[in-house]
């Protein structure tokens, strides 16, 4: 009886044993199941970003392990597309993006652009065409990490880089060369000159010598139409009068009483201009005319180092039948706002080719008095080979420009 009565208090101390050790199982079990629920909804937070079937797994992202180099831009020419901007990078797979930030002159606000590796493996951040005009754009570039940081690795929006542009596009060197003549592309032109060749004796009457000037009148009417392409800059045309009627005194040819000798020319003129890359001009000119012996013809043409409208050296030559020839070098320079002067030196043998060469220097100056009227003066001082005193040239031209 009594080891049966201790038998059945044993069973049951058993029971309760392992009844509390079932309670204990059961919740551990949910304790367990409650903190995998909380692991699971913080995990998309701090897990790393999953890859695209077509993209390998990125790791996870680092703060400060990016490194980015750049060598700074300082000007740019415009006209070629979309201008690119290259940086090296290091451990790009640690950001979300680097990024080149950019706005066009004037602007407030900047655009972005991401680095991306091209075919030969250069990272590079595309600035927009029309960002990239005169007078020039701003940028900064700039890296997200994954954690959302944002890193400075070049400049800033406060202090951006600053690029200077020079539009070099068809159209933009049209508008340059256009505005270099107050925006018009015409001219009309009238010019008078009086060349001094200087002073002779001559034989008189009775055999007594008298000196006497040997000089001519000039006078020319041209208009000038600018075209102002790659092509070609300007063309134009004109008529003149070189001595003949106009007034001229040639003592040597009338001392040997020779009426064969020629008097002079009226003559037309067609020019056409070139200029290359606003440093280096062309001019080439056609002459036909007629004199006391019939029609003549002639030509020129003439290098010019630097802009027709700015500092610039030419050397130039023409050449009329009968007439002679004429060959210059000419200094221009326009230091001086709203002038442009020249010094200049004239080799010729002009009225007539049996007169003998003459060297005539003189100083010039164009006075731009408002966008479309421009005075012009010069004075000289030159003698022909032949005489032992010079002569005073002088004359002056008005231009309208419209």
């Amino acid at each position: 009886m009594n080891t049966r009565i201790i038998a059945a208090i044993s069973l049951l101390a058993s029971l309760s044993i392992v009844s509390s050790a079932r309670a204990e199982e059961v919740k551990l079990e949910k304790r367990t199941t409650e903190i995998l629920k909380n692991d699971g909804e913080k995990a998309p937070n701090d897990a790393p970003a999953l890859a695209s079937p077509a993209t390998p797994a990125t790791p996870a992202a680092t703060p400060g392990t990016v490194t980015v180099s750049h060598v700074p831009l300082s000007s740019a020419k415009n006209g070629g597309g979309d201008l690119a901007i290259s940086a090296s990078i290091g451990d790009l797979w640690r950001a979300r993006a680097v990024r080149l930030f950019h706005r066009a002159a004037g602007k407030k606000s900047f655009e972005a652009s991401e680095f991306k590796k091209d075919a030969e493996g250069r990272y590079l951040a595309l600035v927009p065409n029309e960002v990239v005009n005169e007078p020039g754009f701003d940028y900064y570039i700039e890296t997200e990490l994954r954690s959302g940081a944002r890193v400075r690795n070049f400049a800033s929006a406060e202090a951006p880089q600053h690029v200077v542009v020079r539009d070099l596009s068809a159209e933009e060197r049209t508008r340059r060369r256009l505005a270099r003549h107050q925006g018009t592309h015409d001219e009309l032109l009238l010019a008078f000159r009086y060349v001094g060749a200087g002073v002779t004796s001559v034989p008189g009457a009775g055999g007594r010598e008298s000196e006497q000037r040997d000089s001519y009148n000039q006078l020319d009417v041209a208009y000038t139409h600018r075209i102002l392409s790659d092509y070609i800059y300007q063309i134009g045309f004109g008529f003149g009068i070189l001595g003949a009627k106009l007034g001229m005194s040639r003592p040597l040819a009338e001392a040997a009483g020779n009426p064969s000798l020629r008097t002079g020319v009226y003559l037309g003129r067609a020019k056409a201009t070139w200029e290359f890359a606003d440093a280096i001009g062309f001019d080439a000119t056609l002459v036909l005319g007629a004199n006391q012996a019939g029609f003549v013809v002639g030509g020129g043409g003439a290098l010019r180092f630097g802009r027709l409208t700015g500092t610039h050296l030419e050397i130039g030559v023409e050449g009329i039948q009968q007439t002679g020839y004429d060959a210059w070098l000419e200094l221009a320079w326009d230091t001086v706002p709203g002038f442009m002067m020249s010094l200049r030196t004239d080799l010729t043998s002009y009225p007539s080719s049996v007169d003998g060469m003459a060297v005539l220097p003189s100083f010039n100056v164009k006075w731009m008095l408002n966008k479309n009227v421009t005075a012009g003066a010069f004075i000289g001082y030159g003698t022909r080979f032949a005489y032992a005193r010079g002569g005073v040239s002088t004359g002056m031209s008005l231009a309208y420009q419209f």
